[in-house]
């Protein structure tokens, strides 16, 4: 796990002195990453969730969120029931055919 936190940063460092292209970095920032989920890490499958996301990679995202709540990861636990939440007033709006707002 210490390997993977100097390899990352030190990639980060390369980048900021414009050795390394940003492209690079995230490719192995979620290599790296997903050898650490293989192994079972709960905040790595997080990790990975949030990547997915910003990649706009739905089904990933609540693949890595499953996988992080399982293994008692409480944010993706909160996280995954916002997707559920978020997808049901979807197909809901969708039936209806009408817009429902949420005030919270």
């Amino acid at each position: 796990m210490m390997l993977v936190r100097f390899m990352y940063w030190v990639m980060i460092i390369f980048l900021e002195r414009g050795a390394v292209q940003q492209d690079h970095v995230k490719s192995t920032q979620r290599s790296f990453t997903l050898g650490l989920a293989e192994l079972g890490n709960s905040a790595a499958h997080y990790q990975l969730a949030g990547i997915d996301h910003e990649g706009g990679d739905l089904k990933k995202t609540k693949f890595h969120l499953e996988a992080a709540a399982m293994a008692g990861h409480e944010v993706s636990r909160f996280n995954l029931g916002s997707m559920e939440a978020d997808s049901s007033i979807g197909q809901l709006q969708n039936q209806l055919g009408i817009t429902l707002l949420c005030i919270i």
